[in-house]
C-alpha cells in the first residue's frame, strides 16, 4: 500500500471516530461530558484534515552536502 493509500485510508478512520464522538456528544446528558465529546470530535476532524492533505515532498538540497576534509594520515585526537 502507498503512503497517500494509507493516509486516505488513517482519514477516513478519524472521520469516522470523529463522526463517533459527535454522536456521543448529542446524547450525553451532562454538559461536560458532552463538551468532552466535541472536544474529541474536533481532535479526530483536525487529524482527518491533516491526513487527507496531499503530501509534499521536501525541498532537493542545492549542491550536495559538505563534509570537512579528513586527512588520513593525521592522528586521531579524542
Amino acid at each position: 500500500m502507498t503512503a497517500m493509500r494509507k493516509s486516505m485510508a488513517r482519514a477516513a478512520e478519524y472521520r469516522r471516530l470523529a463522526i463517533a464522538a459527535g454522536a456521543l456528544a448529542e446524547a450525553s446528558l451532562l454538559a461536560n461530558v458532552r463538551e468532552k465529546h466535541e472536544q474529541a470530535a474536533a481532535k479526530w476532524t483536525a487529524l482527518a484534515i491533516l491526513g487527507e492533505r496531499p503530501i509534499q515532498p521536501r525541498p532537493a538540497q542545492a549542491g550536495k552536502p559538505s563534509f570537512p576534509r579528513v586527512d588520513g594520515d593525521a592522528p586521531c585526537i579524542a
